[in-house]
Parts: structure tokens; C-alpha cells; sequence
């Protein structure tokens, strides 16, 4: 009769990271349960075992599967299932298992070696829980070099027009937010309190400075970061082009070449990951569509702060842009036309144009088409960029 293996967390008090080479090959078994701390499944290990079940979606730690580990087993339908931190499996790892059907990769820049999923279900399904833009090509690459589907969990939605649109702004104001800056003469009271004042230091959306729960509550991670055609050189780096990412007006990006910076650009990169797509447990990644979440950021409006908006002096001394053209991947898809202000101005982005998988890159750039001459300097700035998005579901 084949048994079902349980293997211990632990050993003789020593956690169990290895499974050695052949440890249970031609041994007849029905199931495997591993451990989480496991890190390396050696050559053979469980070849030969006729094993039906292999549960490797706990195993957060596991890096490697060797060669011929699982062959000729009898795994079925989706029991494989590749952990956050997979990096290779190896040569006919899972050869001969004629009933396995669908694998799921968290990542899909796992190395998998040759033959690895030979003699497998004729129409086996290589599904990848990242999306597409963000998960890495050495599954891809070895699937198709291996006639195996591939499916991505979600993928980038841009609906890019026949021409590029032309947006104007609506006119905002600056803000006390939690941000700061160098502005030492407003006290505690005026932090966070979103009070409007031109002399306020902050800027952008409210929603991302709130210390309450807002919809970042269910950000497990976010990141964004800028990069520029040119900056002009600033001992003090106040002329950086990351400096638009910043949120308040104590420097900006100016662009570094000669005149006033026409055809220069910035790129604007952003990554959010939405944490409603995580179990309570903080280890699995679920499929879109658990929570109601349809799996994608939806982006809807693009903050611009014009100039450099420190104060009214310096803003009038150097240039600003009066258009700028959008990209979104590369892709013309807006001609954005910018009021001489130094108030922050916001572009709506019209509703499910630009939708990108939840855990995916969006990037931006924003090209100098035309510029308001400053009165001292050529060159042309912009103190801040900002890109909202919607789409992430409130805490509740």
C-alpha cells in the first residue's frame, strides 16, 4: 500500500532545509507534505515513488528542485505549484508525469532545465501568478521553446487613441500634508491638516499623505521612481530628475541641455501592488478576482506642478513647460497643455484607458513640446509629478 510522507519541520532539533539526493527514490508512496523550511529538493528524491500529490505551495523557502526529482511519479491535475523564491528546477525534474496538466509559477524567471516537464499532459499549462510586464521571461522562453501554454494572471490594459488626446488641467492648491520640507515656520498644528494656502509646502493627492486608513491600507508595496534626458548639474542636487517624485516644492527636475530644453523628457515609473490580492496569512498571492477586485490599478488623474514652485520669485526666474506629451509605455497618448501657474494642476485621465496589472510597472514619459520663458534662466523645470491611481478596494 503507498504511504502518505509527512517530513518535519525539524530533525534531531536542526530545521530540515535539504531533501538529499534519492532519499526516497523507488520507494512506493501515495503523498508528499514538506516542510516550509526546505530549500533544495536533491537529484532523484522522490524518482520513481508513484507519488499522486506533491504540496510545494507552503514551501516559501524553497529555491531548487535537481534533476529527475519528481520523474515518473504520478502527480495530476495542478499539484505543482512554485514558490515565491523558485529560482531553477532542474533536468527532468518532473519528466514522465502523463497526468500533470497546469503548473503555477509565482515568478516567471524560474531556470528550468532541458526535458524538465517532457512526457507531460499533452496540454500542459504553464500558469504564472505575475503579470506579464513584471514576471520575468525564463518560463516563457522554455515553454515555448516546449509548445506549453502560458497564461498570466492579469495583464497591462492601455487604450492608446487613434490620435493623442489633448487634456487641460483644473487648478489646485498646495497643502499642509505629513511631508514636510524645509519649511520651519509652521508648527504641529498645520501638519496634516490639509489646510490650502499658497504657502503651503506639499502637493498631489491627500489620499496618499493621510496617516488614517485610506486606500492605502491595502498597499502592501509601492514604489516609484524618475529619470530624466538631461538634469542640470547642482552641487546641492536640488535639479535631480527624482526630485519630482518628492511632493513638495523645495526642489524640482531642470532639464541640463542648452536652450530651453525642448524634445527633453522625464520618465515617470511606478509599481503598486495592492495587498487585497494577499491571503490574512501574508504568503500566497490569490488570482484576481477573490476579493472582487478585478486584479488591475486603474490610473485617473496626473498631477503636475509647473516651474519651480519654491516661491513666486524662483518660479518666475526659470522656464516652465507649456506642453508636454504624454507616452504611457513608449505609445503617444496625450498632449498635455499646462497654465503658466505655479499651482498644482491635475489631468483627468479618462475612465479605463490606462489599467495596469495589480503588482505591474506603468511608465510614463512626459517629452517638452513648448515653454514659458523664465526672466533670469533658460532652463525649464517642473517641481513634481504625480500619478494617482483608483481601483483598490477600501478597508473593510
Amino acid at each position: 500500500m503507498d504511504s502518505e510522507l509527512k517530513i518535519p519541520d525539524t530533525l534531531g532539533g536542526h530545521p530540515v532545509v535539504e531533501i538529499g539526493d534519492s532519499a526516497f527514490e523507488n520507494i512506493r508512496l501515495k503523498s508528499v507534505e514538506l516542510p516550509d523550511s526546505v530549500e533544495i529538493i536533491g537529484n532523484s528524491a522522490f524518482r520513481n515513488t508513484n507519488a499522486e500529490a506533491v504540496n510545494l505551495s507552503q514551501c516559501y523557502n524553497l529555491k531548487e528542485i535537481r534533476d529527475y526529482a519528481f520523474e515518473n511519479c504520478n502527480l495530476q491535475e495542478d499539484q505543482y505549484n512554485s514558490t515565491w523564491f523558485m529560482e531553477k528546477i532542474g533536468e527532468r525534474a518532473f519528466a514522465g508525469n502523463e497526468r500533470l496538466s497546469r503548473v503555477n509559477f509565482w515568478s516567471g524567471d524560474v531556470v528550468i532545465g532541458k526535458e524538465a516537464f517532457v512526457g507531460c499532459g499533452e496540454e500542459l499549462l504553464f500558469f504564472v501568478e505575475w503579470s506579464r510586464e513584471e514576471a520575468g521571461k525564463e518560463v516563457e522562453a522554455y515553454a515555448a521553446a516546449n509548445g506549453i501554454k502560458v497564461e498570466y494572471s492579469v495583464s497591462t490594459q492601455i487604450n492608446l487613441p487613434s490620435e493623442p488626446l489633448i487634456l487641460t488641467p483644473e487648478t489646485g492648491s498646495f497643502f499642509y500634508g505629513m511631508l514636510g520640507g524645509s519649511y520651519d515656520d509652521w508648527g504641529d498644528d498645520l501638519w496634516c491638516s490639509f489646510e490650502k494656502t499658497p504657502d503651503a509646502p506639499n502637493f498631489g493627492f491627500e489620499d496618499w499623505q493621510s496617516p488614517g486608513c485610506s486606500k492605502w491600507c491595502h498597499i502592501a508595496s509601492f514604489a516609484n521612481q524618475a529619470n530624466a534626458s538631461s538634469e542640470l548639474t547642482s552641487a546641492s542636487d536640488r535639479y535631480r530628475a527624482d526630485n519630482v517624485i518628492h511632493e513638495n516644492r523645495e526642489s524640482a527636475w531642470a532639464e541640463g541641455a542648452e536652450g530651453a530644453g525642448i524634445g527633453e523628457y522625464i520618465v515617470y515609473d511606478q509599481i503598486v501592488f495592492s495587498g487585497s490580492l494577499i491571503e490574512s496569512n501574508g504568503n500566497r498571492i490569490i488570482r484576481a478576482g477573490i476579493y472582487g477586485d478585478d486584479g488591475y490599478i486603474d490610473y485617473t488623474q496626473i498631477c503636475i506642478v509647473n516651474g519651480y514652485a519654491r516661491d513666486e520669485k524662483v518660479w518666475q526666474e526659470n522656464g516652465r513647460v507649456k506642453t508636454l506629451m504624454m507616452y504611457v509605455y513608449d505609445q503617444p497618448y496625450a498632449q498635455l497643455q499646462l497654465e503658466d501657474t505655479i499651482n498644482p494642476q491635475y489631468f483627468t485621465i479618462p475612465e479605463g484607458d490606462i489599467r495596469v496589472a495589480n503588482g505591474g510597472e506603468v511608465t510614463f514619459k512626459f517629452v517638452i513640446e513648448e515653454v514659458y520663458p523664465g526672466t533670469l534662466y533658460e532652463d525649464t523645470c517642473i517641481t513634481g509629478i504625480v500619478a494617482d491611481f483608483g481601483n483598490v478596494p477600501d478597508w473593510h
